[in-house]
């Protein structure tokens, strides 16, 4: 695992923990996050019955180094990252049956693939993009996308039984935010040259970007 995956995964999990979860004072009982009534999935406020801040703001110097840092995660993610994924995503798609050696009769300008591949590699690294082969490619394209999964202790009684694609869904339908593609997970459990090659392509690039 390269040291961007770490630092990426203890950032998400602290922008998460944050958003999404509320700790209940002594003999207050936690509401479940998420609850399934009649009417179907309901997102329970977990700050309703707790009284904790949603937010606190930072002051000062922290104030104008909060807003640097998110100023450049935003500009690394939005204006280098995914341009380089969908490219890659687009390069790799576009050759996929394709036998011609230069590439000349691949499908490049299709609006339609580039905005599939745009929206793909919201969540696809440029370096799990690079690493995938032209049919892993399409097939990250066309994965559905892995929702935030609260504790336990938030989830109502028997979610845990549930088959995986019915618990996703039930996030999706509960306003869960979308944490990662689920072809490229599966890629990275199962594949540990994909895992920690991907890894060290985003470290290098992460670090290029930077210095």
């Amino acid at each position: 695992m390269g040291i961007n995956d770490v630092l990426g995964a203890i950032g998400d999990a602290v922008d998460k923990i944050g958003k999404w979860t509320s700790f209940a004072p002594a003999g207050m009982e936690q509401k479940p996050l998420v609850s399934l009534t009649d009417e179907g999935v309901k997102l329970n406020n977990p700050l309703a019955t707790t009284g904790v801040t949603p937010e606190a703001k930072s002051v000062g110097v922290n104030a104008g180094l909060d807003t640097t840092m998110e100023g450049m995660r935003w500009l690394y993610s939005n204006g280098i990252a995914q341009p380089l994924s969908t490219a890659a995503l687009m390069g790799k798609q576009g050759r996929r049956n394709n036998n011609d050696a230069f590439g000349f009769d691949a499908d490049y300008f299709s609006s339609a693939n580039w905005a599939k591949a745009w929206h793909a590699a919201n969540h696809i690294s440029p370096g799990q993009a690079f690493v995938l082969d032209p049919n892993e490619a399409e097939r990250a394209i066309n994965s559905p996308l892995l929702y935030y999964k609260p504790s336990d202790s938030y989830l109502p009684p028997g979610f845990k039984d549930l088959p995986e694609d019915q618990q996703q869904q039930i996030l999706k339908e509960a306003g869960m935010p979308a944490v990662g593609n689920a072809y490229i997970e599966n890629l990275r459990k199962e594949s540990a040259f994909y895992k920690y090659s991907s890894g060290v392509l985003d470290f290098a690039l992460r670090w290029f970007c930077w210095f």
